[in-house]
């Protein structure tokens, strides 16, 4: 009897592990789109391998948790085309760098169409948008010279932003959670940071890179969108991912129900 036992937990945790056949959780940065129509998933973990189609074929499912404990799920699709932004920035109106316009914080001043700090303070670039919940945005500027001390650069809402001391492009993502009013801007993060910036922007992220991959609603599906999405699931705070292998689940699931009810009588019998 004990064998009989020893064996059924055996093909049970078998089959367990048939069902959560990966973990994606050693992730630096997790991100995606979680709106009706252009869902994605993006990580510093190659996806690629896990793709299908966005027509059809989708092998994974995959499952997402924030820090609450909160869920999102949907299936694997095609890989992303590569990192696509909007082709026009958020902003209108521009009146700094022929590109954006600066709101100038305290001891901040513009000279040369470049904004150049004397000591800790805030910059950026504002504007009233109707933002979606699940968007992705990416907020970028130039360093082109650091002189003393580092500086962030933090989209308004961000929770982690972008903390540097060298010159060069500087980037910060994050996903919208309702509407509101967006900024990015950049500040000093120490003492006395000086420096100088321009080519602020703002632009919404259309698609992944090869790395990333599109999800779909449905098992075999072509729409795109995310199955399930918990009321409060904060796309920012992603603490763990989750894939399941959909085909091997559907054809060998049901014949490991099976062995389990003929060995759950057996063990029942003795």
């Amino acid at each position: 009897m004990h064998r009989n036992r020893f064996l059924l937990a055996s093909i049970i945790n078998f089959a367990l592990a048939l069902f959560c056949t990966s973990g994606l959780n050693a992730q630096t940065f997790k991100r995606g789109d979680f709106t009706a129509t252009n869902a994605f998933y993006w990580s510093d973990v190659d996806l690629s391998a896990y793709a299908g189609t966005d027509s059809g074929s989708t092998p994974y499912q995959i499952l997402l948790t924030d820090g609450a404990g909160k869920t999102a799920s949907g299936f694997i699709g095609a890989v992303g085309a590569g990192e696509t932004l909007s082709p026009t920035e958020l902003l209108l109106d521009p009146t700094f760098d022929d590109t954006l316009e600066w709101i100038k914080g305290t001891n901040w001043t513009v000279s040369g169409g470049k904004a150049i700090a004397a000591v800790v303070s805030w910059a950026a670039i504002s504007a009233d948008a109707n933002h979606v919940f699940g968007q992705l945005w990416k907020g970028t500027v130039i360093c082109d010279a650091l002189t003393t001390g580092s500086f962030q650069l933090q989209i308004q809402w961000s929770l982690c932003p972008t903390i540097f001391n060298t010159t060069g492009t500087k980037a910060d993502y994050l996903t919208c959670l309702a509407t509101e009013v967006s900024r990015i801007g950049i500040c000093g993060y120490t003492s006395n940071s000086s420096g100088t910036f321009t080519d602020a922007s703002f632009k919404r992220v259309l698609d992944p890179p090869s790395t990333g991959v599109h999800i779909v609603s449905a098992y075999g599906g072509s729409t795109r969108a995310w199955t399930s999405i918990d009321s409060g699931f904060n796309p920012n705070t992603i603490t763990s991912a989750l894939l399941s292998q959909e085909d091997e689940d559907r054809l060998i699931l049901p014949a490991i129900k099976k062995v389990i009810k003929k060995t759950t009588k057996n063990v029942i019998k003795r």
